[in-house]
């Protein structure tokens, strides 16, 4: 039963959570800054709704920047020397915009904006395209460690410039390479055969 109560303006509720295995005692979770009592319930509904089918994920308070910190340790730990460098200069791009934000609190909205104003700030689609291959990552490991319950980059698109005929003609002749995560994404994707039907000659 969740309880509520007001402080200033918002509204705040507490909820039940179950029993912390490593200390036997009991656990809440709690969240504010609803502008009513009625959306604060709602909100309340949807997390006893999580609790009771056993699907709740307690958020955890690390900032994305603390977060990412551990991760590239990882990641370097299987990954080439070039790979490491580009996806710390991935991080450091998202640092700037989520470092020292709680990275429970980053939305699907916040994630967007982040992408707009890379692109509105006149960096090419390639270098979004690896800021974003390195968002998913951690953002998707994040999930993996219940540190979230959703990713941000779910759904999120990355804005592309109208290119010229001038643009277009210089980009024929690039070599683009795939990293890892990539290649097996492509060479998981669902292929048809295509049959082709023959006459024998006799």
């Amino acid at each position: 039963m969740a309880n509520f109560r007001k402080r200033g303006s918002r509204w705040y509720f507490q909820i039940y959570t179950g029993i912390d295995p490593s200390t036997g005692k009991k656990k809440f979770t709690s969240k504010g800054g609803f502008k009513t009592k009625k959306e604060a319930q709602m909100a309340a509904v949807e997390v006893e709704k999580e609790v009771y089918e056993n699907t709740y994920v307690q958020e955890q308070n690390i900032t994305f920047q603390e977060f990412t910190v551990e991760w590239i340790n990882t990641y370097r730990e299987t990954a080439k020397i070039s790979s490491v460098r580009n996806r710390q200069q991935n991080l450091d791009h998202l640092n700037r915009f989520f470092g020292d934000k709680k990275i429970k609190d980053i939305t699907r909205k916040q994630y967007q904006a982040m992408l707009a104003s890379l692109h509105n700030a006149g960096y090419a689609f390639n270098t979004l395209d690896g800021i974003h291959a390195t968002g998913r990552m951690v953002f998707r490991k994040a999930v993996e460690f219940n540190i979230i319950k959703d990713s941000p980059c779910d759904f999120a698109k990355i804005p592309r410039k109208v290119e010229t005929v001038e643009e277009v003609e210089s980009s024929k002749g690039e070599i683009k390479f795939m990293e890892k995560e990539e290649l097996i994404r492509f060479l998981m994707l669902p292929r048809k055969v295509v049959l082709i039907k023959t006459t024998p000659c006799f």
